[in-house]
């Protein structure tokens, strides 16, 4: 998959580095350009290095409840399906989002990491 493809569905960049997935640290952060009817934001990372797409409600997920869908890297069908799932379950589109805040969670590094 490809920023392309994420761009396809919604999605834009979040994380500040270019993504090189042979470095642990990066990871590709996307945030859905529209909130849910009900403010609900959907974000899509691969964290470090784990090759899988993960959809969340938070920009920085670490239980595993805040994991809506967990998706191989390589299945754009599924991930299509379920950003359609989670608007329909959230009452559909809702606002767009301004692209200028750059969520990280306190601490975390900026920019490149190696």
């Amino acid at each position: 998959m490809s920023h392309a493809a994420f761009t396809a569905l919604g999605f834009n960049r979040l994380s500040e580095a270019k993504p090189q997935p042979h470095v642990f640290f990066d990871t590709w952060l996307y945030q859905h350009d529209h909130t849910a009817q009900d403010g609900s934001g959907l974000f899509l990372s691969l964290p470090f290095g784990i090759p899988r797409w993960r959809l969340s409600l938070l920009p920085w997920p670490i239980a595993q409840q805040d994991i809506i869908n967990d998706l191989a890297v390589n299945d754009t069908a599924s991930l299509a399906q379920a950003v359609d799932t989670f608007f329909v379950a959230h009452g559909g589109l809702g606002a767009s989002v301004p692209m200028t805040v750059r969520s990280r969670p306190e601490g975390y590094p900026r920019g490149v990491t190696r």
